[in-house]
């Protein structure tokens, strides 16, 4: 056997060409695990046109309310030749949580400490996979695999080696716990990058009517800025929800009756459905005043915004209408006020302008959740 590489990197796979005797019949060549080539690289390819995820996120759900959900991605590896013709060359897979990676904005992990291990989904039909190269096969190989379950701010990175038995003992390195530790000192094995779970929570934005005579309105709730980055660092995209395939009917948002009283008495004209494990939804209602001077109130995936009570103590401040929005969507998320104020937008009393975010403690519950009440 002329081996070129006598000593080939932890990505290298080593073999050999055999005869084998079988019993008393004549001997002949039997293929096995041969060559010497190069394990090149690892990566997660969309399934619908194999088209390369470079932004490292994947939104396992449903783009729009009508539509299939969208599960699946393709775990690829890639070698830098081919197998001689009759023979094989195998890699074998393993996948791993690493640490999570989304809100690093805020110099915080969202995990306990800095434990790989957080995922509360799961992403099945990788973990064990072996990909197998022929001749005929091309330098590329790929499995499927399916997210169960889908939570934001869930993590995978996969490895690979030619060797079963050190591909199974693969583990995320303790000391930087967003890559893959060596298999011998000196040596990692091939990994992909970290692919991050995302998720979008629509908001359908709605509005009361307003009094008689009455010049304040409550206007459609901003879910802009403070909204939009409160969720950013959870995994969670914000966006406004318009009814697929065609836009909202005009007028059709508008509430059937303002009120000083309790806002939630009133029944919602409401066009995006009721929320589920892959379309998530909220109905955010701009209202104009609460019996109890409330800024905002969260009741069975509604909340309701009153534009008076916060106009009369933060006049102009759409940013105060904001912050109220992003306080009651994390009711939607089973938060629960947080009394006395813990420096978070779940503070009760707190003033607002204050607090803009969420605790590390207050996200990993988020993430948690299957979909919001």
């Amino acid at each position: 056997m002329d081996n070129t590489r006598t000593n080939p990197s932890a990505g290298d796979y080593l073999g050999m060409k055999a005869t084998a005797a079988l019993g008393n019949k004549s001997t002949q060549s039997k293929p096995i695990d041969v060559g010497i080539y190069t394990l090149t690289g690892l990566a997660w390819n969309q399934v619908t046109n194999g088209a390369a995820i470079t932004s490292g996120k994947i939104y396992p759900e449903k783009p729009n309310s009508s539509a299939a959900a969208q599960k699946d991605v393709n775990a690829v590896a890639s070698i830098d030749r081919l197998p001689s013709a009759g023979m094989k060359g195998t890699v074998h897979l393993k996948l791993l949580d690493p640490m999570n990676q989304c809100n690093a904005s805020i110099g915080t992990p969202t995990n306990v400490g800095t434990a790989p291990n957080d995922n509360n989904g799961s992403l099945s039909n990788i973990d064990g996979k072996t990909l197998k190269f022929t001749q005929g096969s091309g330098i590329n190989a790929w499995v499927k695999g399916t997210f169960a379950t889908a939570h934001p701010g869930d993590n995978y990175l996969f490895a690979a080696h030619p060797h079963s038995g050190i591909a199974s003992g693969i583990t995320i390195d303790t000391t930087n716990p967003t890559t893959v530790a060596d298999v011998v000192t000196g040596k990692k094995p091939t990994a992909s990058s970290i692919l991050e779970v995302w998720r979008t929570l629509w908001a359908e934005l709605d509005q009361m009517t307003l009094p008689p005579n009455n010049k304040l309105h409550a206007g459609e709730p901003p879910i802009s800025g403070i909204v939009q980055n409160g969720f950013n660092v959870a995994c969670i995209s914000v966006k406004k929800f318009t009814p697929n395939p065609k836009p909202e009917t005009p007028g059709d948002e508008i509430r059937p009756a303002w009120s000083s009283t309790v806002a939630s008495k009133y029944s919602a004209i409401r066009d995006s459905p009721s929320p589920t494990n892959d379309f998530w939804t909220i109905q955010i209602i701009g209202s104009f005043r609460h019996v109890d001077g409330a800024y905002g109130t969260y009741a069975a995936n509604m909340i309701f915004i009153y534009g008076w009570e916060i106009e009369n103590d933060y006049p102009g401040s759409v940013a105060a209408r904001e912050e109220t929005v992003l306080h009651e969507i994390g009711h939607g998320f089973t938060l629960l006020d947080s009394s006395p104020p813990d420096n978070t937008v779940m503070s009760s009393p707190a003033p607002l302008l204050l607090y803009q975010h969420f605790s590390p403690q207050q996200i990993r519950i988020i993430q948690a959740q299957s979909m919001p009440q």
